[in-house]
């Protein structure tokens, strides 16, 4: 049976290419960043070291080649349905480091995930069960993909916070701040209150 579209769900199909192509160059410029990460000296890099680097820039280059197929598939189904499917995307939102990189891909993956239930909604309305499964598809995709990113994100935030955190068993008490940053020094080890009064009582029994 004919699918009936309107020109507004054409336009909606329109929206998740113009997504898919966005995305795809945002994962790809940033997989294009990591060889320059891994050279740069950044804080991450004092704990996360090279093989973790190649490891993300593998996963960011398999997923921008994943999300440019999706839009293959969706602008298809466009011309299928009797539509004209864009080649045009929002300028992408790369980043300057892993955890920014991971921050960003799961604010994409979960824009996403609203624009796509939204999509399969609109597909079931008018019987179109082949994009209706499609997106079903791409959803589950999605939602593995925005896995991934939160936990690359609470990776890369727990190796921050221990790189900040003092060592173990340090005592830190004291705060000393200059123009340029902020140190914490480790305190003296200063005499009770009982003592120092002891102290002072001796001093003036010796003067009397």
């Amino acid at each position: 049976m004919a699918v009936k579209t309107t020109p507004e769900y054409i336009d909606l199909l329109n929206e998740a290419v113009e997504r898919e192509i966005q995305v795809s160059i945002q994962y790809l410029l940033q997989h294009g960043k990591m060889e320059k990460l891994i050279r740069k000296v950044l804080p991450e890099n004092i704990l996360l070291d090279k093989t973790t680097y190649e490891a993300v820039g593998k996963f960011l280059r398999e997923i921008g080649i994943q999300e440019m197929k999706h839009a293959a598939s969706i602008m298809e189904r466009i011309y299928y349905l009797g539509g004209e499917a864009t080649t045009r995307a929002k300028r992408p939102v790369v980043g300057g480091s892993l955890s920014e990189f991971a921050r960003l891909g799961v604010k994409a993956e979960e824009e996403a995930l609203i624009l796509y239930r939204r999509i399969i909604d609109e597909a079931r309305k008018v019987g179109d069960y082949e994009t209706h499964e499609l997106f079903e598809k791409i959803l589950g995709r999605r939602r593995s993909t925005s896995s991934s990113s939160r936990s690359t994100s609470r990776s890369a935030t727990s190796h921050r916070r221990r790189r900040e955190s003092p060592p173990s068993g340090a005592r830190y008490s004291r705060t000393t701040t200059s123009p340029s940053s902020t140190r914490r020094w480790p305190a003296r080890s200063w005499p009770s209150s009982s003592t120092r009064t002891s102290t002072r009582r001796r001093r003036c029994s010796a003067c009397a």
